[in-house]
Formats: C-alpha cells, sequence, structure tokens
C-alpha cells in the first residue's frame, strides 16, 4: 500500500488541493493578483486551464502538468460509492494567500466535441446508482448505448 493510499480520503483531499494551489502559484507569472485552476474531467478525456490576473488586468490562460496531474488523484479521492465524483473543480487563489475550492458533481463538462461514449467507462470506473444520475448523464448514457448497439 503506498502512503498515500493509508491517508484517509479526506485527508488527502485537504492535502491534494493544497498542492495544487501551491503548484499553480508556482506556474504563475510574478506579480499575479489571483489565480484560478479549472479542471474539468471524465474518466477518458479531461481539458485543464489557468488564468491568472496580473496588475489587476487581463488574464493570462496556461496549464500546468503537476496541477493537472494531481487533479487527476483528486477526483479519484473524491468518488463515492454510488454518488460518482465531481467532474469540475474550480479553485480560486488570491494573492492574500486565500483560496476557495467548489466542485460541481452534477453538471456536464464543459469539454467540447465529448462523445456520449465518455460515460459509459465513467459510469464503469465511478459508477452512479440512477437516483445520483443527472438528466443530461443519464441521456448520455442512453445515447452511448444506442451507439454501441448500433456498431456491427
Amino acid at each position: 500500500m503506498t502512503e498515500a493510499a493509508s491517508i484517509p480520503a479526506p485527508i488527502r483531499q485537504s492535502q491534494l488541493i493544497r498542492q495544487l494551489a501551491q503548484a499553480a502559484v508556482r506556474a504563475a507569472p510574478s506579480g499575479w493578483d489571483t489565480v484560478r485552476y479549472i479542471s474539468r474531467m471524465t474518466s477518458d478525456v479531461s481539458a485543464f486551464e489557468t488564468h491568472v490576473v496580473v496588475g489587476g488586468s487581463a488574464s493570462q490562460v496556461f496549464s500546468d502538468d503537476e496541477a493537472d496531474d494531481l487533479a487527476y488523484e483528486l477526483r479519484a479521492v473524491m468518488y463515492r460509492p454510488d454518488a460518482g465524483t465531481w467532474f469540475t473543480f474550480t479553485l480560486d487563489i488570491t494573492s492574500d494567500g486565500q483560496a476557495h475550492s467548489s466542485f460541481d458533481y452534477d453538471g456536464e463538462p464543459d469539454i467540447p466535441e465529448l462523445a456520449p461514449t465518455v460515460y459509459l467507462t465513467e459510469q464503469r470506473k465511478f459508477p452512479r446508482n440512477v437516483e445520483n444520475q443527472p438528466d443530461w448523464y443519464k441521456e448520455r448514457l442512453a445515447e452511448a448505448a444506442r451507439l454501441v448497439a448500433e456498431q456491427p
């Protein structure tokens, strides 16, 4: 068993969020005011971006591999049996050291051209019972099942 696997999930979750914030801040240019890290994920497809405001003006957008790797682990750690895990995670950090995180378990992730079949893998890897499946998720699963059934 790895050291991370032996840590209770709520504690590991807090550790990962702190590490993610540190990674995003390390990757930001000097003089930053705010950093917003956004992770949109399914089991098969992900999209990451970090927005940085410097000097109170226009934000820069970039990606950070270290933060992205931590987001994968965070998503797995936050899985709850029959309830699933989040699809979108947002972390806001201010230059005074304040951080706020939010998790969207029910909204469809904003990932362009996402094939409905990715939700079959999502359902296998992070199963949700019917009561915890948002309507859009049920629709994607049904559409994916039709697509798979139509294949020769």
